[in-house]
């Protein structure tokens, strides 16, 4: 198969969905198919991996049709979001590609939906100029939703968010679980036993949760350890340790070895982002056998369901499942024990990513 897959670069910009596309690219090569990959709002020129990558700085209906044009793929794997998914599913059917939409975030399965932009709202001008943004982006969500009559197969990371399908997308559609790398050859010592909360540090994300929670905490005996990029302006405070509560200490950003060195090393991962897709930095800790406690929601109720950790769904509750943790070893190593051994089963790279091949496949033959 020739396979272009669109999303942006893990390269460019460290999120979930950039992970997996990297992850899928790197196994579909490996599996002898030819890849390449659709780097939306690329950033450089060449990119140092086992498959091709075509940059693409803007992505428009004449830079996307271009695109699918020149390339000429047997089938397009589009794990873009809803964003320009209109355009591109008519253009694969103009051309005769096959195209394959893979959710990654509840808001793909929303005819209304939007991400809340980083922006400030301290004036009414910029109150004014938010509410714009926000109207734009639930007219293109909405607009894009459309996509959905004209695309031939639908990947799902989350079994229960293929049953928010419309009523129209009778197509393919199967459920594949993300996967994840352990590999951890970065060692990483610190002075006191800690927890850890990892990802990219916006509103959606909820930091400040965790932070009140290391204030609250603060006469455990445990430090409260933060990682990930800096995305909305309002949190730069954060570099300062001294804006921040005694026992809790931002690292920055880190690459992938790195935390899983941090998360094997650690009690166990506390998340505190909103519902989203399937959430890769759960799967790490799983991989390292550490139990996690999830704040907001619980990814087709693994965590309640396996054992692995705490779903709290109240910031007190939250505290409270934090306390237990830290306070019983025993406990903490059994659900980290249990963790790991599905992680290993369910979130393998090579498994996955051979049930994305033979969908792909499917997906070709017309099935």
């Amino acid at each position: 198969m020739k396979v272009l897959i669109v999303n942006r670069h893990i390269q460019d910009t460290v999120g979930g969905s950039e992970i997996q596309c990297d992850i899928i690219a790197k196994y579909l090569k490996r599996f002898g198919h030819r890849v390449i990959y659709g780097a939306v709002d690329s950033q450089r020129d060449s990119y140092s991996t086992p498959y091709e990558v075509y940059p693409a700085r803007r992505l428009n209906p004449i830079s996307l049709r271009r695109m699918i044009v020149q390339l000429d793929p047997d089938l397009v794997f589009w794990r873009y979001n809803k964003n320009s998914l209109l355009v591109a599913a008519i253009t694969c059917r103009l051309y005769h590609n096959k195209l394959v939409f893979s959710i990654s975030h509840v808001n793909d399965v929303k005819k209304w939906a939007y991400k809340p932009p980083n922006m400030s709202t301290d004036t009414i001008l910029s109150q004014l100029l938010y509410a714009i943004h926000v109207f734009k982006r639930l007219l293109s969500s909405r607009i894009n939703y459309i996509g959905y009559r004209f695309i031939d197969g639908l990947v799902s990371q989350r079994q229960d968010l293929l049953k928010c399908m419309p009523s129209h997308a009778r197509l393919a559609k199967i459920w594949i679980n993300n996967s994840m790398e352990s590999t951890s050859s970065l060692p990483f010592v610190w002075k006191r036993p800690y927890i850890v909360w990892v990802a990219n540090i916006k509103k959606v994300k909820n930091p400040t949760l965790y932070i009140k929670a290391a204030k609250e905490l603060r006469d455990e005996p445990v430090d409260f350890l933060m990682i990930g990029k800096i995305q909305d302006p309002s949190y730069h405070y954060m570099e300062e340790h001294d804006q921040l509560p005694q026992n809790l200490y931002y690292l920055g950003i880190r690459d992938l070895n790195e935390i899983n060195s941090i998360l094997r090393n650690s009690l166990f991962l506390v998340h505190t982002c909103d519902p989203e897709g399937f959430s890769n930095n759960l799967i790490q800790a799983w991989l390292q056998e550490k139990p996690t406690i999830s704040l907001f929601f619980d990814p087709d109720g693994f965590i309640e369901r396996n054992g692995v950790g705490c779903f709290s769904k109240s910031f007190d509750m939250m505290c409270k499942h934090i306390q237990l943790l830290i306070e019983n070893p025993g406990l903490r190593n059994e659900m980290g024990r249990r963790a790991g051994r599905l992680a290993r089963a369910l979130f393998s790279p090579e498994k996955n990513t051979r049930k994305q091949e033979a969908f792909l496949k499917e997906v070709l033959n017309g099935r």
